[in-house]
């Protein structure tokens, strides 16, 4: 009988044992995404904040007959983007704990500027450390034929390089449409990105893992304007296991219509400072200021036009 009771016993305390494994599993599982999504979260807000910081630099380089060209800094991206990461798990901010990010947790980190891309990957430093090696410019090259283009992310224009000559060619005159340009564009950085991974990381058999939202960089074109590409490998700054994520910051640069400061000359011969839209005036007037807006023209002291106006 006592035989039969253990037994009996035995079978719910089975049942309380297995529940209690399980409750343990989810509990460690569901740490292990909160930790997760806290480090997506984490890298979303430096990456975001490296495209704003590099957008917000004293002179871009904007130039008004290709009004997408921009120019970027990736040390002003990637600065930042450590910057916030330390920020973001109450890290000192000091190029040892930087140092310690980018060497030991940062296998790539990728800035996509205007006419070509930056990718920083892990070097070894005279003392034998390591820290994040960028390297020079490489354009966004696309080979149709005989054709060698370098394409940009301005959506108007190409440089094309045929029998020897290096020109300037509109999208249209060489049958090329703004999406395939972007699609190239999140093709070779795709490409770039995920085979520097394998090489850092020594998992050639792994990819990078792209948000769902954006599925993958060949059917989606996150890179549109300049962009900040960062991955994040074995992270254990307040975690319980190593993990990993990526993520893609990215701007657009808005194009305004442009308003011109220029003197013009009264009947008595005398000269009057005159604002009006840059693409109203004809070619002969003298500008000597371009402004983003009729308010910072009148502020300038110059004075509404109304022939080119109106």
């Amino acid at each position: 009988m006592n035989r039969a009771f253990g037994f009996l016993l035995s079978v719910p305390l089975l049942f309380v044992a297995i529940f209690l494994l399980l409750v343990i599993h989810n509990v460690k599982q569901e740490e292990m995404q909160f930790e997760e999504y806290v480090l997506k979260f984490a890298i979303d807000y430096s990456t975001d904040a490296a495209v704003e910081e590099m957008l917000n630099m004293s002179h871009l380089g904007q130039d008004y007959t290709d009004q997408g060209r921009t120019n970027s800094d990736p040390q002003v991206a990637l600065d930042t983007f450590l910057n916030l990461m330390c920020m973001n798990y109450d890290l000192p901010l000091t190029e040892k704990a930087k140092l310690q990010i980018e060497s030991g947790y940062m296998p790539v980190f990728c800035v996509a500027a205007y006419n070509g891309y930056y990718m920083y990957t892990p070097t070894k430093d005279s003392e034998g450390g390591w820290y994040l090696q960028g390297t020079q410019k490489i354009p966004y090259a696309y080979v149709v034929g005989d054709k060698y283009y370098a394409l940009n992310l301005g959506g108007d224009n190409v440089h094309l390089l045929k029998d020897g000559q290096l020109t300037k060619a509109t999208l249209a005159s060489q049958g090329l449409e703004v999406k395939e340009v972007y699609r190239q564009i999140n093709s070779i950085v795709s490409d770039a990105l995920m085979y520097q991974f394998q090489l850092s990381t020594g998992r050639g058999g792994e990819f990078v893992y792209i948000p769902s939202a954006l599925t993958t960089f060949k059917r989606v074109n996150p890179i549109e304007g300049p962009t900040v590409l960062a991955f994040i490998d074995g992270w254990d700054f307040k975690t319980t296991h190593a993990i990993s994520a990526f993520s893609i910051g990215g701007a657009q640069i808005e194009a305004s219509r442009m308003v011109a400061g220029y003197e013009a000359i009264n009947p008595d011969g005398s000269v009057t400072k005159m604002y009006a839209y840059a693409d109203l005036l004809p070619e002969n007037k003298h500008v000597i200021d371009m402004f983003t807006s009729v308010e910072e023209a009148a502020k300038a002291g110059y004075y509404y036009d109304p022939i080119f106006m109106g």
